[in-house]
Protein backbone atom coordinates (compact mmCIF):
# COMPACT_ATOMS: atom_id res chain seq x y z
CA UNK A 1 0.00 0.00 0.00
CA UNK A 2 2.67 2.35 0.52
CA UNK A 3 5.25 1.49 -1.85
CA UNK A 4 7.96 0.88 0.22
CA UNK A 5 11.22 -0.32 -1.58
CA UNK A 6 14.13 -1.55 0.73
CA UNK A 7 17.71 -2.54 -0.35
CA UNK A 8 20.50 -4.13 2.09
CA UNK A 9 23.59 -1.56 1.69
CA UNK A 10 26.01 -3.73 3.93
CA UNK A 11 25.79 -6.80 6.48
CA UNK A 12 24.44 -4.54 9.24
CA UNK A 13 22.82 -1.62 7.32
CA UNK A 14 19.68 -1.26 5.07
CA UNK A 15 18.18 1.42 3.14
CA UNK A 16 14.33 1.96 2.72
CA UNK A 17 12.23 4.59 0.98
CA UNK A 18 8.71 5.91 0.77
CA UNK A 19 7.20 8.34 -1.76
CA UNK A 20 5.08 11.34 -0.20
CA UNK A 21 1.97 10.35 -2.12
CA UNK A 22 -0.73 12.55 -1.34
CA UNK A 23 -2.85 9.19 0.30
CA UNK A 24 0.14 9.09 2.69
CA UNK A 25 0.09 12.28 4.31
CA UNK A 26 -1.91 14.13 7.10
CA UNK A 27 -4.34 16.91 7.16
CA UNK A 28 -1.35 19.04 7.52
CA UNK A 29 0.07 17.74 4.62
CA UNK A 30 2.71 16.45 6.21
CA UNK A 31 3.69 11.98 5.80
CA UNK A 32 1.62 10.07 7.92
CA UNK A 33 3.86 9.55 11.31
CA UNK A 34 1.95 6.08 11.02
CA UNK A 35 3.78 5.70 7.48
CA UNK A 36 7.11 6.94 9.33
CA UNK A 37 6.38 4.59 11.77
CA UNK A 38 6.27 1.57 9.30
CA UNK A 39 9.51 3.08 7.06
CA UNK A 40 11.25 2.96 11.06
CA UNK A 41 10.28 -0.45 11.91
CA UNK A 42 10.74 -1.77 8.31
CA UNK A 43 13.93 -0.72 7.62
CA UNK A 44 15.55 -2.27 11.16
CA UNK A 45 13.64 -5.45 10.59
CA UNK A 46 15.62 -6.03 7.80
CA UNK A 47 18.68 -5.42 9.20
CA UNK A 48 17.69 -7.09 12.57
CA UNK A 49 16.29 -9.88 10.75
CA UNK A 50 19.38 -10.34 8.86
CA UNK A 51 21.44 -10.41 11.61
CA UNK A 52 19.41 -13.25 13.47
CA UNK A 53 18.68 -15.81 10.84
CA UNK A 54 18.55 -18.48 10.98
CA UNK A 55 15.99 -17.55 13.70
CA UNK A 56 13.79 -14.54 12.65
CA UNK A 57 12.59 -10.94 14.61
CA UNK A 58 9.63 -9.74 15.83
CA UNK A 59 9.29 -5.74 16.68
CA UNK A 60 9.60 -5.55 21.06
CA UNK A 61 9.55 -1.98 21.54
CA UNK A 62 9.45 1.03 18.60
CA UNK A 63 10.90 4.53 19.38
CA UNK A 64 10.55 7.73 16.93
CA UNK A 65 11.28 11.41 16.68
CA UNK A 66 9.58 13.62 14.18
CA UNK A 67 12.50 16.04 13.88
CA UNK A 68 10.80 17.62 10.78
CA UNK A 69 7.54 16.38 9.84
CA UNK A 70 6.84 18.37 6.78
CA UNK A 71 8.77 16.25 3.84
CA UNK A 72 8.95 17.03 -0.41
CA UNK A 73 10.44 12.93 -1.13
CA UNK A 74 11.24 10.31 -1.35
CA UNK A 75 12.01 10.19 2.48
CA UNK A 76 14.86 7.44 2.80
CA UNK A 77 15.39 5.35 5.91
CA UNK A 78 18.78 4.39 6.21
CA UNK A 79 18.94 1.82 9.47
CA UNK A 80 22.26 -0.11 11.34
CA UNK A 81 21.69 -3.05 13.32
CA UNK A 82 23.86 -1.73 16.37
CA UNK A 83 23.19 -4.34 19.06
CA UNK A 84 22.76 -8.06 17.13
CA UNK A 85 22.37 -10.54 19.57
CA UNK A 86 20.81 -14.09 20.46
CA UNK A 87 17.34 -13.06 22.16
CA UNK A 88 17.37 -9.41 21.03
CA UNK A 89 18.29 -7.25 18.55
CA UNK A 90 18.78 -3.80 18.17
CA UNK A 91 18.53 -0.66 15.35
CA UNK A 92 19.02 2.29 14.60
CA UNK A 93 17.25 4.58 12.11
CA UNK A 94 17.64 7.69 10.24
CA UNK A 95 14.79 8.96 8.52
CA UNK A 96 15.73 11.70 5.42
CA UNK A 97 14.51 13.65 2.83
CA UNK A 98 16.17 12.90 -0.27
CA UNK A 99 13.94 15.57 -1.71
CA UNK A 100 15.17 18.38 0.49
CA UNK A 101 18.60 17.97 0.65
CA UNK A 102 18.92 15.20 3.30
CA UNK A 103 16.84 17.25 5.75
CA UNK A 104 16.55 15.06 8.70
CA UNK A 105 12.56 14.04 9.36
CA UNK A 106 12.74 11.29 12.08
CA UNK A 107 15.15 9.44 14.63
CA UNK A 108 14.02 6.01 15.49
CA UNK A 109 15.34 2.92 17.75
CA UNK A 110 13.57 -0.30 17.19
CA UNK A 111 14.30 -3.63 19.64
CA UNK A 112 13.31 -6.98 18.32
CA UNK A 113 12.79 -10.51 20.08
CA UNK A 114 14.87 -13.05 18.24
CA UNK A 115 12.25 -16.01 17.96
CA UNK A 116 12.89 -19.32 16.15
CA UNK A 117 11.55 -19.75 12.91
CA UNK A 118 8.67 -21.86 12.22
CA UNK A 119 9.13 -23.57 8.98
CA UNK A 120 5.72 -22.84 7.90
CA UNK A 121 6.82 -19.72 8.29
CA UNK A 122 7.27 -17.63 5.12
CA UNK A 123 9.72 -14.74 5.81
CA UNK A 124 12.89 -13.94 4.22
CA UNK A 125 16.13 -16.29 5.08
CA UNK A 126 18.34 -14.02 2.53
CA UNK A 127 18.41 -10.53 1.09
CA UNK A 128 21.67 -10.45 -0.76
CA UNK A 129 23.50 -6.70 0.01
CA UNK A 130 22.80 -4.87 -3.27
CA UNK A 131 19.63 -6.13 -4.16
CA UNK A 132 16.81 -3.73 -4.52
CA UNK A 133 13.35 -5.27 -3.32
CA UNK A 134 9.80 -3.34 -4.33
CA UNK A 135 7.42 -1.76 -4.63
CA UNK A 136 5.87 -4.79 -3.63
CA UNK A 137 2.46 -4.32 -5.03
CA UNK A 138 3.05 -1.10 -7.73
CA UNK A 139 -0.23 1.18 -7.47
CA UNK A 140 -2.36 0.54 -10.65
CA UNK A 141 -5.07 2.94 -9.28
CA UNK A 142 -5.53 5.17 -6.78
CA UNK A 143 -4.96 3.67 -3.46
CA UNK A 144 -7.91 4.10 -0.70
CA UNK A 145 -7.19 6.44 2.20
CA UNK A 146 -5.07 4.29 5.35
CA UNK A 147 -7.86 4.30 7.42
CA UNK A 148 -9.88 2.41 4.51
CA UNK A 149 -7.31 0.13 3.66
CA UNK A 150 -6.97 -1.13 7.06
CA UNK A 151 -10.55 -1.04 7.97
CA UNK A 152 -10.22 1.46 10.71
CA UNK A 153 -13.58 1.68 12.52
CA UNK A 154 -14.64 4.25 15.06
CA UNK A 155 -17.36 5.47 17.61
CA UNK A 156 -19.36 8.16 17.10
CA UNK A 157 -17.82 11.28 18.46
CA UNK A 158 -14.44 10.04 17.81
CA UNK A 159 -13.85 8.30 20.98
CA UNK A 160 -12.55 5.22 20.12
CA UNK A 161 -10.93 3.34 17.27
CA UNK A 162 -11.10 -0.50 16.27
CA UNK A 163 -8.95 -2.04 13.87
CA UNK A 164 -8.85 -5.96 12.98
CA UNK A 165 -5.94 -7.67 13.19
CA UNK A 166 -5.81 -9.36 9.88
CA UNK A 167 -4.83 -9.16 6.57
CA UNK A 168 -2.26 -6.14 5.49
CA UNK A 169 -2.54 -5.28 8.90
CA UNK A 170 -0.63 -7.78 10.68
CA UNK A 171 2.69 -10.00 9.85
CA UNK A 172 3.67 -13.27 8.76
CA UNK A 173 3.50 -13.82 12.35
CA UNK A 174 -0.29 -12.77 12.67
CA UNK A 175 0.91 -9.86 14.99
CA UNK A 176 -0.12 -6.43 14.26
CA UNK A 177 2.13 -4.40 12.23
CA UNK A 178 4.72 -1.58 14.74
CA UNK A 179 3.35 1.27 12.63
CA UNK A 180 -0.35 0.68 12.95
CA UNK A 181 -0.13 0.29 16.86
CA UNK A 182 0.08 4.16 16.37
CA UNK A 183 -2.27 5.13 13.22
CA UNK A 184 -6.00 4.24 15.11
CA UNK A 185 -5.90 6.98 17.05
CA UNK A 186 -3.68 9.00 14.96
CA UNK A 187 -5.43 8.13 11.76
CA UNK A 188 -8.71 9.64 13.42
CA UNK A 189 -7.49 12.34 15.14
CA UNK A 190 -6.21 13.79 12.03
CA UNK A 191 -9.03 13.15 10.30
CA UNK A 192 -7.31 10.18 7.95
Amino acid sequence: HVGYESIRTGERTASSWIECRPDLLDDRGNLHPAVLGYLVDSTAGVVCGMAAVPHWVVTADLQFRLVHPEAVGPVRADATAVRPGRRQSLGEVRVVDEGADERLVALGTVNHLVIAKDDDLEVPADMPIDVRYGPANPLEAAPAPLAEHFGLRSTPGGGTAELDVVGDAVNPLGILHGGLLWSPAGIEREGF
